[in-house]
């Protein structure tokens, strides 16, 4: 046996054991087989992520409420989504733009495919056509080939693909097709559906295209997307304690460095006023010396004024007396013992009492 085939066969049995693990979760069951027709395709839309039964009685109300798919055509979204939403159909105004999208298409498109004449042979010319002119989800395309063609194949298309991607089977998109052909070999067209269904549930509900729920996912040990997501994830919550521990450590620094800056221009602000209080000292001080000095000046001036007018007033007194003592030498030398008269005057007894009176 080659190589290849062994990692062919190594492939087969790795997805067919990823289904055994996964169908205790989800329910695999294919709908209900139907004859291709526009009905079908309508009903394939509607029973997307909804139970049957729902789906069935809104084709009801449908059927019963427009006059054909023409008219349903031709009718507003909010109008189908209303009888949509009588039977809870989920995301029922995405659904009926959907019906509606793919009804105008299809008419418009009649001549070149007829979904009442389609058979198996013709499954891969209609998924062709109902991915990229009909525009619609790869889901619900699967859903129409397993119950209107017999469809025999497990399609590998974007939530499969991506899913068998993260567990290692294919290395990129471009290897889909190649990957399809190697899973699908064996497989009845039954088997195939619940296949289908089991892997897609699960990459639509816990293997999303982003944040996927690992933690959740039982297939954890085996898909290495997942155990790099993992490490990756634990190296950023220390990578985020790092940061924070630097981001703590940073703020400490700068609150310290302020602390020591407020400090600092507390300090020089006290200098500043222990400054500006000690120069006011010193000038008042220096007001006092000089209000002190101008005092004194003042005192000795009046002193001077005080001594000058003395020595005016005891000047002429001094003259008087000078004058008044030189007779009474001139007359000590003359021999009389007496004081003679500032007048000139004789000095007798009678003349001094005259003067007295």
């Amino acid at each position: 046996m080659s190589k290849a085939s062994l990692d062919a066969s190594g492939i087969r049995k790795r997805v067919r054991a990823t289904v055994r693990t996964l169908e205790r979760r989800y329910d695999g069951t294919p709908l209900k087989n139907g004859r291709s027709s526009i009905e079908q395709l309508v009903y394939c839309i509607a029973a997307r992520q909804n139970p049957e039964r729902k789906a069935a009685g809104a084709i009801r109300d449908l059927k019963s409420g427009f006059a054909g798919w023409n008219e349903v055509r031709v009718s507003s979204v909010l109008e189908i989504a209303d009888i949509l939403k009588q039977h809870d159909i989920f995301q029922p105004i995405p659904k009926a733009e959907q019906i509606i999208r793919a009804l105008s298409r299809t008419f418009s498109d009649s001549h070149k495919v007829k979904f009442d004449e389609l058979t198996r042979d013709r499954a891969e010319e209609a998924r062709v056509y109902m991915t990229r002119k009909l525009g619609l989800p790869s889901p619900v395309i699967a859903d129409f080939l397993f119950s209107a063609l017999n469809y025999g194949k497990l399609p590998v298309d974007e939530p499969v693909g991506r899913l068998l991607q993260r567990l290692g089977l294919v290395s990129n998109k471009l290897d889909f097709p190649k990957l399809e052909k190697t899973v699908s070999d064996g497989l009845t067209a039954r088997e195939a559906a619940t296949a289908y269904r089991i892997l897609e549930s699960h990459a639509t509900q816990i293997c999303t295209e982003r944040d996927p729920a690992c933690g959740r996912c039982v297939l954890f040990q085996d898909c290495p997307e997942g155990q790099a997501r993992k490490a990756a994830a634990e190296q950023a919550v220390i990578e985020a304690e790092k940061a924070a521990e630097a981001a703590r450590v940073a703020a400490r620094e700068e609150a310290l460095r302020l602390k020591l800056e407020a400090e600092k221009a507390k300090k020089a602000e006290a200098d500043k006023l222990k400054k500006a209080e000690a120069l006011k000292k010193a000038e008042a001080k220096k007001a006092e010396a000089a209000k002190k000095a101008e005092a004194l000046k003042k005192a000795e001036a009046a002193r001077k004024a005080a001594a000058t007018k003395k020595a005016a007033h005891a000047k002429p007194a001094a003259k008087k007396a000078k004058a008044g003592a030189r007779p009474a030498r001139a007359a000590r030398r003359a021999g009389t013992g007496r004081r003679p008269d500032p007048g000139g005057r004789p000095h007798t007894r009678a003349a001094g009492r005259k003067r007295k009176r």
